[in-house]
């Protein structure tokens, strides 16, 4: 009887073959994906457990630490609140983060502090990316806002921020900002195509497009409520500035007060898209348009491009009309005016990149900040106040951000 030795044939043999490495790439694939959730779960723990930590360190001592180290005790007088602080574990770029420990800040002499991390993807009910933890617990700031550390000094909560000046989005692709409709100055022209749901469009913050422009502030209040937040307000804006302020990273020389801070595009009147970090003009530090807070979130243009309408009204006797353009240093400003609204140290000015103040023109008048890029004296600056236009004006160089 003939018997049959027929094996394989090539084909089947690369057939058994592909579906052998289709099935490795997928087990790696999962096995790391596994690895990678494993980490981020650990991240959320060590975190949680290093503000235990700080909390009882802080009830004890009334401040807390200066610094934390990876590996050291968090302790005082011979008490510890935790042995090791963790580290964060290899390998630490998963996804988009970046390849270092946990971020720990003290804010505000101890009062306050900032605890950021990175997650490589979501977890539990966090988003993938950065994540600032405080005292307040741990914010998930949507995607295009930034987390900002709240501030005792007024009175604010941890809150998120849009990170670019509000831009203009179709209600179906909002993330790509718009650059349609531009008035003259490179703005988004609200006042001819509203950015509204009319014209089935939305207030977004992403790099693309152009900062909305022509919107009063009375119409910057309800876009910001129409997307479930608030227009920014002069509290909110201080906690930033402040916090931009004792950066050091936002100095040129990268100590906090050694000659200025960035102001940002200033130079030409180009309301930029987010494509560029440095303002129309240069590429020196003084047209550098992001800022980086305590915590490590960047926010963009805070400074120059284009004004910023905020959700608060002045006073002509509290915020006194000087007849122009004035420096924080200005003895006149009155100190309550001052404290609320200008720069910690009482002696820097506008050569420090700090701005200018534009006293209270009528009881009523609206806060806008920031300056803008179409005025070289006025420029822009982290405490740049304009007091002279009522709730309905509008203009071609004065947008808005929101907070959520």
């Amino acid at each position: 009887m003939k018997k049959n030795n027929q094996g394989f044939t090539l084909i089947e043999l690369l057939v058994v073959i592909g579906i052998i490495a289709i099935l490795s790439t997928l087990s790696v694939v999962y096995f790391e994906t596994a690895r990678m959730s494993a980490r981020d779960a650990r991240r959320i723990s060590d975190v949680k457990q290093i503000q235990v930590a700080l909390k009882m360190y802080y009830n004890d001592t009334g401040i807390y630490p200066t610094v934390i180290t990876a590996g050291s005790s968090i302790s005082v007088g011979g008490t510890n609140y935790i042995l090791r602080v963790p580290a964060n574990p290899v390998p630490r770029n998963d996804g988009t983060c970046v390849d270092q420990e946990y971020q720990y800040t003290q804010l505000e002499g101890g009062q306050r502090y900032s605890l950021s991390f990175c997650l490589g993807d979501k977890t539990d009910d966090l988003d993938a990316g950065n994540h600032s933890a405080t005292h307040n617990g741990i914010l998930n700031c949507p995607t295009g806002y930034v987390a900002v550390p709240g501030s005792s000094t007024f009175q604010t909560n941890d809150f998120c921020v849009m990170k670019w000046e509000a831009k203009c989005a179709t209600s179906t692709e909002q993330t790509i900002g718009l650059s349609d409709v531009l008035t003259g100055n490179s703005s988004y022209d609200n006042s001819s195509t509203p950015c509204n749901e009319g014209n089935s469009r939305i207030p977004v913050s992403v790099s693309s497009g152009n900062p909305i422009g022509n919107i009063s502030q009375a119409d910057a209040i309800t876009y910001c409520q129409t997307i479930g937040g608030h227009l920014l307000t002069n509290p909110e804006w201080m906690t930033i500035a402040r916090n931009l302020e004792a950066t050091s990273s936002n100095w040129s020389n990268g100590v906090v007060g050694d000659t200025s801070v960035n102001l940002g595009n200033f130079d030409g009147a180009q309301a930029m898209d987010g494509t560029s970090v440095y303002g129309s003009g240069g590429s020196s530090f003084d047209y550098l348009r992001t800022n980086s807070l305590s915590n490590g979130e960047v926010i963009w243009d805070f400074s120059g491009n284009i004004d910023e309408w905020l959700d608060k009204t002045c006073t002509s006797a509290e915020y006194v009309d000087l007849g122009g353009l004035d420096e924080w240093t200005n003895p006149g400003i009155s100190t309550a005016a001052h404290d609320a609204s200008g720069p910690l140290d009482p002696l820097f000015n506008s050569t420090y990149g700090i701005g200018n103040y534009f006293g209270c023109i009528s009881d009523g008048n609206v806060f806008l900040r920031g300056g803008s890029a179409d005025n070289s004296s006025y420029k822009g600056g982290l405490y740049s106040l304009y007091l002279a236009y009522n709730n309905s004006v509008t203009s071609p160089l004065a947008g808005f951000r929101c907070v959520k």
